[in-house]
């Protein structure tokens, strides 16, 4: 009976001491909670001395480590983050006594914390939550880059003129969740993110979706515009890739026309019925031209609209659609576009250039000796530019004025 009870002790002093084994508090990188990224049981409770080192440097001093931010989950007031040295991934949880900073030092919200920013951490409070996070003034930072070229095979990213390496896992984010570098589109806006000539992480800042066009046949060989510099040839029902936002779309085509707002969604697609745009018809627009020199002095110039001379000093009704229009003055060059009546009325000012001699002509380059179009927009405006789609070239947009807006502004040729 004796021994019973001794068995019965040993095992109970064996069960308090494994108890207390397990509520030891190992001082880790963030909280003591580890955060593996390896998905498996296994690796998220491995880890060696090596590793144990390199979690212990990391608190140590406010700044002495770079970690990516992964995710930021403002709910439950933790971030996810990658030390850069070593890969692996912690949970760090803060407050509202959490100091977050600028890379100047100066005081930001918790929500700049964005996913693929570089930042340094501080000191854990007796609760174990962050006591500081700043953004690493050790890397830099693009926001809105439009101007960019990938060659995955190369590991090449190429912004504007310049080239940066990249690795093949390189962090790629879009609203917040990862996504593939392939995936990026040629229209998406960007935050790249860096350190010298080696990119560290890209963020999706500007999305696009799709707008898909249906019923076309009053408007086929017109163009839809969409927004201020978005234009599309119409044949056929089609679809077109444009960036996330809100726009105005418009067509006109045989005295018919109309249009509407649409919001398109980040890799969502917004159909657009374009019977529900034509309305009742022929509709015509009331439109005033201005011409004078590139100093505004006024010219008696000829007007030609579809091959014929018309007088411009009153307003010309005209019907929605697509009209040729050609300007003509002794001593300046002919101007000739083709004019896209969308709207009730609008004013087109047009400035001619002077007539270039022989010498000047053979001086110039091609792209000197093209139409220059420098198009200003009123409030309520937009201009003919296009975007690179091959749907909506600016070689074919370069001949096409809209008079969506109440004031183009000056064009010159």
């Amino acid at each position: 009976m004796k021994n019973k009870n001794w068995v019965m002790v040993l095992c109970l002093f064996a069960l308090v001491c494994l108890a207390a084994g397990c509520g030891t508090d190992k001082k880790g990188t963030v909280t003591g909670t580890k955060y593996y990224n390896p998905q498996t049981e296994e690796n998220a409770n491995t880890q060696n001395t090596e590793d144990t080192k390199k979690e212990e440097k990391v608190d140590a001093v406010f700044g002495a480590d770079l970690f990516m931010v992964v995710s930021n989950d403002m709910t439950a007031e933790h971030l996810i983050l990658k030390q850069m040295a070593s890969g692996k991934q912690y949970l760090y949880y803060y407050s509202l006594t959490t100091g977050f900073l600028d890379k100047y030092g100066n005081p930001i919200s918790a929500a700049e914390f964005n996913p693929g920013r570089i930042i340094t951490i501080g000191e854990k409070d007796s609760q174990g939550k962050l006591k500081k996070a700043q953004i690493s003034d050790k890397v830099w930072e693009y926001e809105k880059v439009v101007r960019y070229e990938i060659d995955e095979e190369r590991g090449i990213f190429q912004i504007a003129d310049t080239k940066y390496s990249f690795d093949e896992d390189l962090f790629v984010v879009s609203d917040e969740k990862k996504m593939k570098l392939s995936e990026i589109g040629e229209l998406d806006e960007l935050r790249v993110i860096g350190m010298n000539k080696e990119i560290l992480s890209v963020s999706v800042t500007t999305g696009h979706g799709l707008i898909s066009v249906k019923n076309t046949d009053v408007f086929e060989g017109s163009f839809i515009q969409v927004g201020r510099k978005i234009f599309a040839e119409i044949k056929g029902e089609f679809s077109l890739e444009v960036p996330e936002g809100t726009y105005v779309v418009t067509v006109a085509n045989k005295g018919y026309g109309g249009s509407k707002e649409i919001t398109v969604e980040r890799g969502e697609t917004t159909v657009v019925d374009l019977d529900e745009l034509k309305g009742e018809g022929p509709k015509k627009g009331k439109i005033s031209f201005l011409i004078s020199d590139e100093e505004e002095n006024q010219l008696d110039a000829t007007l030609k609209i579809d091959g014929k001379a018309v007088s411009y000093e009153d307003a010309l009704e005209l019907d929605y659609g697509i009209h040729s229009i050609q300007v003509s003055a002794s001593g300046f060059e002919v101007f000739s576009k083709k004019l896209f009546v969308n709207s009730e009325q609008a004013e087109i000012k047009i400035a001619l250039s002077e007539e270039k001699t022989k010498q000047e002509v053979t001086a110039s380059t091609p792209s000197d000796a093209g139409t220059q179009n420098n198009t200003t927009d009123s409030a309520a405006g937009t201009t003919s530019e296009s975007s690179s789609s091959s749907e909506r070239t600016e070689e074919m947009m370069s001949d096409y004025l809209s008079t969506l807006t109440e004031l183009l502004g000056n064009l010159y040729n």
